[in-house]
This record gives structure tokens, C-alpha cells and sequence, in this order.
């Protein structure tokens, strides 16, 4: 049956029993029932419980970030920073655990968040306050206009960061083709990758996305090392949590 991140509802993983609502309560739920299915007994991977805490700690996070990160914001712009800032920390981790288990960063997440992220820029300029700082000749006229300079804001960042990982899949193609064949795959970077730091880029800015890629790539090399001197072997590593935790 397909399956995606909104149908058909929770069940058991084992025995696909719905699960009730009083047993789908985030972290409590999972404890209460010992990592079980009350249904069939059958363990539940403690990876439910790792996205629930990650999820409630980094709302957390966002909400400190709009409630004291932000004094100049009033209660309205407060808010809106933080459901902007919630809804993409929860792109990121689905989008995480889905590259992680199946290989790919679905469409359905990074393109609709793309929209979102460049919709939500032009409706609240504080997203981008460093847009009116550019100073680039002929956009004057734009100063004016904060709504204006927050969306082109936006749009360069995700032309920036959708540029950057299709020049670096286009290149990677071209210098490792061998390498690639190698190891069983068609090409080094999945176009995935591309629409996902298009959509971090409209709600980062060229600026947050640039240094997402330059995280994702130290943190990817590290792993990379550290797996290879572990097993002494090199495959396939998805790219997709590396640019998650760099954003």
C-alpha cells in the first residue's frame, strides 16, 4: 500500500493495527506501552521516540528563538517567526528519516516548501531583515518596498542553493563517472538534493544557504571518514541529514 506522511493513519508496524490516539501521544505513549504494540506485543523501534524528542526540543529551540531571540518583533511577528521556523525544522526531519530509509527527499515536501518558504518571505520581511542592506545598483525603488526585497531575497537564496548542488551534481557526474558505475549508482547527487536547498534557501537566504552546504559538506566528510575507518570500505551515504543539520 503507498504510504506517505499523512495517510493511512498511524498503525502498528508489525501488525498494521490502527493506533488509538491515547497511544499516540508523543514520547509518553511509547514509554507507557515499553516500546510495544498493545495489540500484537511486538517491539516498536525506539526511532519513533528519538523523532519525538528531536521534534520537541528543536520547537523548543524556535520558540526561545522567537520569544527572546526577537525583541523587536511584537506578539504577531513573534508567532508568525515561530511557525515559519517550526514548519521548516519539521521539513527537515521528515525529510531526514525519509532519505535515511528509502533514498530520496520527496517532492512532495521540497517543492510545496518552496512556495511556502517564498510566500511567507514576501508576507513577513523580518525573515530576511539583511535584503534591504544589499545596496545593489538600480533597486532604490525597491527599498520601499520591504515585502518586495524580503520575496527577491528569498528567490536568491533558492536559486543559490538549488544552483550550487545541480553545479556540484553536474560536475561530480562528469569527474567520477567511474567511481560512480562502481558502486552500483547512476549519479552522485540526486536531483532531490537540488529542490530541497532550494526550499532551505527561500526561508535562509543566500547567505544561510551557502553556509548550510558548507556545514553539510564538513559533517558529511566526517562521517565519511569515520565510516571508512571503521569498515575500510566507501558506498553510498545519503546527503540529505548532512544538509538538515546544516540548516
Amino acid at each position: 500500500n503507498c504510504m506517505s506522511i499523512k495517510g493511512p493513519r498511524s498503525r502498528c508496524p508489525g501488525c498494521s493495527s490502527g493506533i488509538a490516539w491515547y497511544d499516540n501521544i508523543p514520547v509518553l505513549s511509547w514509554l507507557l506501552l515499553q516500546g510495544r504494540c498493545r495489540t500484537c506485543k511486538l517491539p516498536i523501534s525506539p526511532r519513533y521516540l528519538g523523532v519525538e524528542l528531536l521534534t520537541g526540543g528543536l520547537f523548543l529551540w524556535a520558540g526561545w528563538r522567537a520569544l527572546y531571540g526577537s525583541p523587536s518583533l511584537g506578539p504577531g511577528g513573534q508567532a508568525a517567526k515561530f511557525a515559519v521556523e517550526t514548519a521548516f525544522v519539521s521539513a527537515l526531519i521528515v525529510c531526514t528519516f525519509i532519505d535515511l530509509e528509502f533514498r530520496i527527499l520527496p517532492d512532495e515536501i521540497t517543492l510545496p516548501g518552496l512556495g511556502i518558504g517564498l510566500a511567507v518571505s514576501a508576507l513577513f520581511p523580518f525573515l530576511h531583515p539583511e535584503a534591504g542592506r544589499l545596496g545593489l545598483p538600480g533597486t532604490s525603488w525597491m527599498l520601499s518596498q520591504p515585502n518586495l526585497v524580503s520575496l527577491g531575497a528569498a528567490a536568491v537564496g533558492a536559486l543559490t542553493g538549488g544552483g550550487t548542488l545541480y553545479a556540484v551534481a553536474v560536475l561530480g557526474n562528469l569527474l567520477f563517472r567511474r567511481r560512480i558505475a562502481e558502486l552500483g549508482e547512476t549519479e552522485a547527487m540526486g536531483f532531490g538534493d537540488v529542490k530541497f536547498m532550494a526550499m532551505a534557501g527561500s526561508v535562509l537566504g543566500w547567505r544561510g544557504v551557502l553556509l548550510t552546504f558548507l556545514l553539510a559538506c564538513l559533517a558529511g566528510s566526517l562521517t565519511g571518514l569515520l565510516r571508512y575507518a571503521a569498515t575500510r570500505r566507501l558506498g553510498y551515504v545519503p546527503f540529505g541529514p548532512f544538509l538538515s543539520v546544516g540548516a
